[in-house]
């Protein structure tokens, strides 16, 4: 038999079978590309970072925001070993389909959010007998939620509780009391010493899976790491505790209907920049500029947060004129939770003081206080 390879030969065989060659190579190349990635090590939702921009604020990238910057420096300089992947959204149409897929997946850390009006979510306005209220011309008379009823009318169990048993605070004493003792060996997470050696040995246990620590000199760098981390952690809440003492920042409570019986207020959300329209206290009535516009008194000064976040709101002047301006007051930032899904979508214990770390540095950078 004749079985010699020769040019003719080849030349037929690419002629009619070239569509099954490359075939076979897409073929393998798909193989291996589905090896690799059931293979690769998938980062946690522990370790993926990331924040939304809610509906009526500036966009996170617009000309003049330095937020980008804010945040790329955390995840340098602020962020645990732990956290590999940071993400950030404008939420402005679609929200709750990408809302809906984001959380599906447990992705989420912090929401900023106004608590203005959202000039999208209007209800009329009634008096005791349940009537609707009208107006001079006989028009019904509205009333607008705030964003941050808006967003938490439906969405409440994604936010941490702040204030109340088990929130978020008590919830980051509660962890760092596993690691700091006093003398007598009581947990005290504010003024106690680190038991590093529970914290390495916890850390190894924590990563025997994890495939950037497999060497030992590699384990030795990472509890180093972990013992930061947690050090990291009882600093936050520690200066965040004196931001809330000094009234650098305040709670905002909202009240949500639950049924048409039942009502519950939940303190879920932070205000980064307390405002309140000045009052005249000889008067009682409010302070207006020479344009007849209100003026407030805000917490940040020097519009240290609007460089970072705002929104947009309508105002209006004696005359009945609207201007629209840009503005942090009230800006708030809920701190989100997947506790409700399943365990493969959570944060870690622990690890959502990461949220925190965020948190201080933005305060820090608002009020000018970043060494």
């Amino acid at each position: 038999m004749d079985a010699k390879i020769t040019k003719q030969r080849l030349s037929s065989m690419l002629s009619y079978d070239w569509v099954k060659i490359i075939g076979v190579i897409v073929a393998i190349c798909i193989v291996w590309s589905l090896i690799f990635t059931m293979t690769a090590t998938q980062i946690t939702p522990t370790q993926k970072f990331y924040v939304y921009n809610y509906s009526g604020n500036r966009s996170f990238s617009a000309t003049g925001s330095k937020f980008g910057e804010l945040y790329n420096k955390a995840f340098r300089e602020e962020f645990s070993y732990e956290i590999l992947e940071t993400g950030n959204e404008d939420l402005t149409t679609d929200i709750n389909t990408i809302l809906e897929a984001r959380f599906a997946v447990g992705e989420g850390d912090l929401l900023f959010i106004a608590n203005a009006k959202n000039p999208n979510d209007s209800y009329n306005a009634v008096d005791e007998e349940g009537n609707n209220i009208k107006d001079a011309d006989g028009n019904d008379v509205y009333l607008y939620h705030n964003y941050t009823e808006t967003f938490a009318r439906g969405r409440f169990r994604y936010l941490y509780e702040l204030e109340g048993t088990n929130n978020y605070f008590t919830q980051a004493e509660a962890y760092l009391g596993k690691y700091f003792f006093n003398d007598n060996g009581k947990a005290d997470w504010e003024n106690g010493k680190l038991d590093e050696v529970k914290a390495k040995a916890d850390f190894r246990t924590r990563v025997k899976k994890d495939k950037r620590f497999k060497t030992e000199a590699q384990l030795l760098a990472g509890e180093a790491a972990d013992i930061a981390r947690l050090n990291s952690y009882r600093d936050a809440l520690k200066e965040f505790y004196g931001y809330l003492d000094q009234e650098l920042v305040k709670f905002e409570t909202i009240t949500l209907t639950l049924s048409e019986t039942e009502t519950k207020d939940y303190t879920c959300y932070l205000n980064l920049n307390p405002s309140t329209v000045q009052v005249d206290e000889a008067t009682g009535n409010e302070v207006r500029d020479e344009n007849g516009y209100p003026m407030y008194n805000e917490t940040v000064p020097n519009l240290g947060l609007e460089q970072y976040l705002a929104y947009y709101e309508d105002v209006v002047n004696d005359a009945g004129e609207t201007k629209r301006v840009q503005t942090s007051r009230n800006m708030c930032v809920g701190f989100l939770t997947m506790d409700v899904l399943e365990e493969k979508y959570r944060v870690e214990e622990g690890f959502q003081c990461e949220s925190l770390l965020f948190v201080n540095l933005l305060i820090r950078s608002a009020h000018g206080l970043e060494s």
